[in-house]
């Protein structure tokens, strides 16, 4: 059977998927989706960024009501757009989110936590204007600083910021951290996300496919990062980019970047927009 009639849903990763780095998306791939929609597809997103973070860059690309879910935070948050109502599925405890205050103050980086309704706060963040450029200038409120030895809260995600200079000896240390109540990874050459033990993308796609009756397999899943690959390889994986270097015969499809329109050029070659 053509991957086009085998294919119910789309399962899309944002940043460096849909958007470039500028947080735009191009004019060929806002015609693919609309076609995708017009021709009965089912429409969610796949990220780690929050609901909220989310919305506005679908906002500012003009897509605010083609999507059912966003799943957000890496698996955690599930967020039904058309009754606007939101499920955390878990959450990174108070008392870890202790623990890494302690283990990275050490190092004097910088630990972001989500708390999945108003942004981001920040215990410390050492190259400020760097994090604001980051994180604030895409829409997302200014941070502020919270003391954690006095939070109670659980929250969704925890991001680390680190210089990149320091990348490998990084990436040792925090090995240490490796325990029974959290999960790490790179989402970027110089971000680690810190999700609940066992929390990733494909558990997304476990959920969607759930959602629709439908076998994961039946569930484009497109992505370009290291932190897309467990819900590439649960429904059918389109990878864009080369940015991850993967082998796995499980990731079914590797097209160009978001750069060069990898995307639409995928659903071009495949049938999906005849």
């Amino acid at each position: 059977m053509n991957l086009n009639k085998r294919i119910k849903a789309f399962l899309f990763d944002i940043d460096g998927t849909l958007v470039n780095r500028e947080i735009k998306m191009t004019d060929n791939l806002k015609k693919a989706l609309m076609v995708l929609k017009e021709k009965g597809y089912h429409l969610s997103i796949n990220t780690g960024r929050p609901a909220f973070a989310v919305e506005n860059v679908l906002n500012t690309n003009s897509f605010e009501n083609d999507f059912e879910y966003f799943f957000c935070c890496n698996g955690v948050e599930k967020y039904n757009v058309r009754n606007k109502t939101t499920d955390y599925l878990a959450y990174v405890s108070a008392d870890t989110i202790k623990e890494l205050d302690k283990f990275f103050n050490e190092d004097y980086l910088s630990l972001c936590v989500y708390n999945g309704a108003d942004g981001l706060l920040f215990n410390h963040y050492p190259h400020d204007e760097y994090l604001y450029q980051l994180w604030c200038k895409q829409r997302f409120s200014k941070p502020g600083l919270i003391d954690f030895q006095k939070n109670e809260k659980n929250y969704p995600k925890t991001v680390v910021i680190f210089e990149l200079k320091r990348k490998e000896d990084f990436l040792k240390k925090i090995e240490n951290l490796k325990n029974d109540k959290i999960d790490f990874f790179l989402s970027g050459v110089d971000v680690m996300e810190i999700v609940p033990k066992g929390i990733n993308k494909g558990r997304s796609v476990l959920e969607y496919s759930r959602i629709l009756n439908i076998d994961p397999k039946e569930i484009l899943c497109v992505g370009d990062a290291e932190s897309d690959l467990p819900a590439l390889k649960k429904g059918t994986g389109l990878l864009l980019g080369d940015d991850v270097k993967c082998d796995d015969e499980e990731i079914a499809y590797h097209y160009p970047s978001v750069l060069e329109d990898g995307l639409y050029h995928f659903l071009k070659d495949e049938g999906f927009l005849d």
